[in-house]
């Protein structure tokens, strides 16, 4: 995400959409709290919707358009994260919301990024069960 000072707050930003735009917006949002356990952040520049700390979704605002930021994990990035414990960050993905078409396909990145929270979920329950069963054949 882009981490330039905006001189407007979000919802300054938002009266200043326009109607199609403040459409795309919505209809993200919606979408994205729709999700399981989903929770609203809303922040002075963005909104984060996702899970705790791990966001399925962070939408801002810049230029009068709406900016979805999507940090996804690979399958090799998850298991070096959870199973090596390495300390590499996901890289991130801006995308610019301006027509159907991406509005589409930033609803199959949450999709995708509500999988992949699943997986992380499942890879750190294997690693507890298998630190469990490495202490008891230490006792």
């Amino acid at each position: 995400m882009n981490n330039s000072k905006s001189k407007y707050t979000l919802q300054e930003a938002l009266k200043n959409l326009s109607s199609e735009q403040k459409g795309y917006y919505d209809a993200l949002v919606d979408y994205a709290d729709s999700k399981p356990r989903a929770e609203i952040k809303e922040k002075v520049h963005y909104v984060k919707i996702g899970v705790g700390n791990n966001p399925y979704v962070i939408l801002y605002i810049k230029h009068n358009i709406v900016i979805a930021n999507f940090k996804l994990e690979s399958d090799e990035y998850l298991k070096a994260k959870y199973m090596l414990k390495s300390t590499a960050t996901a890289p991130e993905y801006d995308m610019r919301i301006t027509n159907e078409e991406s509005l589409d396909s930033a609803k199959r990145l949450i999709d995708t990024r509500v999988e992949q929270m699943n997986k992380v979920k499942e890879i750190k329950r294997l690693v507890m069960n298998a630190k469990q069963r490495q202490d008891l054949l230490l006792c």
